[in-house]
């Protein structure tokens, strides 16, 4: 009962959600596992981004941060092409890469690539304020090394050194700001060298944690692990095992457990946060919800569908309470709610947190455009998943359209709209449509990530099953092998992101005739199932019926 009026009491005014002309977001939920993994080199313009989530007092409109999230890359992604500023901020409106009857060219804006020149011009003064003050504290260092082998006194040793280390950190919190991860760390790392001169204990613990932060950032999650337990380390010795001070850092590990898979690692983690700030649940409320998202997703990735059904339902009745049916986190609340009613089938709910979640971003005064796209773009997969194509055609279309706008014809969230889109093609049998809209993908990715990610992982499954529905099975086998070796270079074997290819080389091997082989892919997928679902879920028993059967089939 208690479900069934939160629901009624959530749903809101109805809207023709089937011609939303809003855009959608990167998390998909009917296409291969690994299309997700280009949202993470993207965190910074999702929920998961900390910053952004609870920095809800920023000046800066939401279009010009997410434009601005691209212009900033434009060195990474553009060193060997060498455009022009003007060739660069036209492709934000205007492509000819992708001309069909499906996807048309955006009309350019002469008023948006005038406020595009500007935003760049603002970034790069930003830059270039930052690499003086680098060039400054450059020479600083300098000085200290100077005066170290001249035998100076520890007192002035540690005037140069506090400047040091305030200053590198600063600047290096201004990179991260700008999303100039890598720039940032470096920065830190000469930090955390001064600070470590100067024993400042509390001063280190904050930079393993940012340190922390920009490592996962960057991909590189064990560092990014390492760095974290070391400011648990210092924090319990500063603070003791109960301070809330820790919470943030077990929130944080967590994050990254779910990454790699280690489930019951994240729960711990999360429950040891949630413990040391409930204990102020006012102060800490935003972080609080935020963690209580993390553990219904893993409850999610675990099977336990009903507990974080539960888990959210009654979070978001309290939100509603405490702060009124529009606030942002009732919001979120539904997006999170709405991914686990998909999981559960339970379509047309998710469909009612999906409206009630649009309602809530369209009341808001700095509308963001990207957060509109989550929506339209879980929208649009929810109708693949329910294979409704013209419907899911029309949002994801949407989405492509929107992102195209706000980033550039050659961003990779552009790619990943191309992929869903090339989705439904190969569900509607428009296979040289797809594979055209692949291959465009493939280009972009490559030219961010190089030949080697999981996102060109991706590609090639995509285009396995392309090849398998065309009956190509030597070539569909090919494919998908190209794509679990690479995604190999990046996960375990046991990880979840594997299992959608796992599967393609199980049914594969099954029509090649091979079955030694297709019953090897079906362990594999067993192994992570029943660590996912447990033993005695149906997905299981259903995995172990089909290796049954064909184990016995002559």
């Amino acid at each position: 009962e208690f479900r069934r009026v939160l629901f009624r009491s959530i749903q809101g005014e109805p809207r023709d959600i089937t011609t939303s002309t809003t855009a959608g977001d990167s998390s998909p939920i009917n296409t291969p596992n690994h299309l997700a993994l280009s949202s993470c080199q993207y965190e910074d313009v999702k929920l998961s981004d900390r910053n952004a989530f609870l920095d809800s007092d920023s000046d800066q409109s939401q279009t010009e941060f997410y434009i601005l999230d691209f212009l900033k890359q434009k060195p990474q992604g553009y060193q060997d092409q060498d455009l022009s500023t003007d060739e660069f901020l036209n492709n934000h409106y205007k492509s000819d890469a992708y001309e069909n009857e499906l996807i048309q060219p955006s009309l350019k804006s002469h008023k948006s690539l005038e406020k595009a020149h500007k935003i760049l011009a603002n970034h790069q003064a930003n830059v270039e304020e930052i690499k003086q003050e680098e060039s400054h504290y450059a020479e600083k260092e300098q000085n200290f090394q100077s005066l170290q082998k001249k035998g100076a006194t520890q007192d002035v040793l540690k005037k140069y050194a506090e400047e040091l280390a305030k200053g590198y950190n600063r600047l290096g919190m201004k990179y991260n700001k700008l999303s100039l991860f890598a720039d940032g760390f470096e920065l830190l790392e000469k930090s955390l060298k001064f600070y470590q001169f100067l024993n400042m204990e509390k001063e280190i613990s904050d930079l393993y944690d940012a340190m922390g932060y920009l490592s996962f950032k960057l991909a590189k999650n064990e560092k990014a692990i390492d760095f974290y337990n070391r400011a648990l380390e210092l924090k319990i010795k500063l603070y003791g095992r109960e301070h809330p001070k820790l919470g943030l850092t077990y929130y944080e590990l967590a994050k990254i457990n779910m990454a790699n898979a280690k489930l019951s690692e994240a729960e711990t983690s999360i429950s040891q946060g949630l413990r040391l700030l409930e204990g102020n649940p006012v102060e800490n409320r935003k972080l609080i919800t935020l963690m209580k998202f993390t553990q219904a997703q893993i409850m999610s990735q675990n099977g336990e569908l009903n507990k974080a059904e539960t888990l959210l339902l009654e979070l978001m009745n309290k939100l509603i309470t405490e702060l009124g049916e529009h606030h942002d986190l009732v919001k979120h609340c539904c997006l999170n709610l709405s991914d686990v009613e998909v999981k559960k089938k339970s379509y047309d709910q998710a469909a009612i947190l999906l409206e009630k979640a649009y309602q809530i971003e369209k009341r808001r005064q700095n509308k963001n455009p990207l957060q509109q796209a989550n929506i339209t773009n879980k929208l649009g997969v929810l109708y693949l998943k329910q294979k409704n194509y013209k419907a899911a055609i029309q949002q994801l279309l949407t989405c492509y359209e929107v992102r195209k706008k706000l980033y550039t014809i050659k961003h990779p969230e552009v790619a990943m709209a191309v992929l869903q889109i090339a989705d439904v093609y190969t569900r509607v049998k428009e296979f040289d449509k797809a594979k055209t809209q692949i291959n465009n993908a493939y280009k972009i990715y490559t030219v961010y990530y190089g030949k080697s990610h999981p996102t060109i992982a991706t590609c090639f499954h995509s285009l396995g099953n392309i090849s398998y529905s065309l009956q190509k099975y030597d070539e569909a086998r090919d494919y998908y092998e190209k794509s679990l070796a690479m995604d190999l270079q990046f996960y375990s074997p046991g990880h979840p992101q594997l299992v959608q290819t796992y599967e393609g080389l199980a049914y594969t091997y099954e029509k090649l005739g091979n079955k030694q082989k297709a019953l090897e892919n079906y362990k594999y997928i067993l192994k992570i199932r029943q660590k996912e679902y447990g033993e005695g879920s149906k997905e299981v028993a259903a995995l172990r019926n089909i290796i049954y059967k064909l184990s016995t089939k002559q």
